[in-house]
């Protein structure tokens, strides 16, 4: 109990931590160093990044690639989920941690809803003749999120019925997230800030995944 409650609590702190820097982006150095004239806080940092870096199309594809297979990841364990459903009739009967993986899912959605509505800043590149929104990135999102889940359930369903499958959504689960926020950093389509930005958001959505997962077990 007091271990589920310490995560919450975390969960908690990050999230405002997350919002804090949010607004932060909005007034810290905060200069039209972007494609068209476009602003971002934080400017001087972000400007020195994109120019170490540069724009990289390969990376990007990369990326564009393992962000694919991050969201059949997500998919498989939709699917688990689903199968449940069918044969036990009943959405009470399903495994409550899939149910809690299926919510931190739909609010990664509704958090890439919002900032593609509520824009923070602009890509510092401009793609396919377009400027899109930046903040926060949402392949660093997904990734992190969907394979820091998949890792937190697969252990709790798999590690001992199903070792041998625990081990290797545990990997592919690695090597995607480091994968894609590796690739999205390297490609240089965000900013640095942007990056930054999606991990806050996932470690205080995983937290609080997390500690409902153990609520679950207790």
């Amino acid at each position: 109990m007091k271990k589920s409650r310490s995560l919450w609590t975390a969960s908690a702190i990050t999230m405002v931590i997350a919002v804090l820097y949010t607004l932060l982006l909005r007034v810290v150095d905060y200069a039209a160093v972007g494609p068209n004239g476009s602003k971002v806080g934080f400017s001087h940092l972000n400007e020195a990044v994109k120019n170490l870096l540069g724009y990289h199309k390969v990376y990007y594809s990369v990326a564009e690639v393992l962000g694919f297979l991050t969201i059949l990841l997500a998919v498989c364990f939709a699917t688990l989920g689903l199968y449940e459903l069918v044969r036990k009739r009943s959405v009470l009967k399903v495994e409550p941690s899939l149910l809690a993986m299926g919510i931190l899912f739909a609010v990664v959605v509704v958090l890439y809803v919002f900032f593609e509505v509520v824009v923070i800043n602009y890509r510092p590149v401009i793609i396919d003749g377009e400027l899109e929104a930046s903040f926060p990135s949402s392949h660093t999102l997904l990734s992190c999120v969907v394979c820091g889940a998949a890792m937190i359930e697969s252990k709790h369903l798999f590690s001992k019925k199903a070792p041998t499958v625990d081990k290797a959504i545990q990997i592919v689960s690695v090597i995607l997230l480091v994968g894609v926020v590796a690739f999205r950093t390297a490609s240089g389509v965000h900013w640095i800030t942007d990056i930054l930005g999606g991990i806050l958001y996932s470690v205080a959505l995983l937290l609080a995944f997390k500690g409902a997962v153990l609520k679950i077990k207790e």
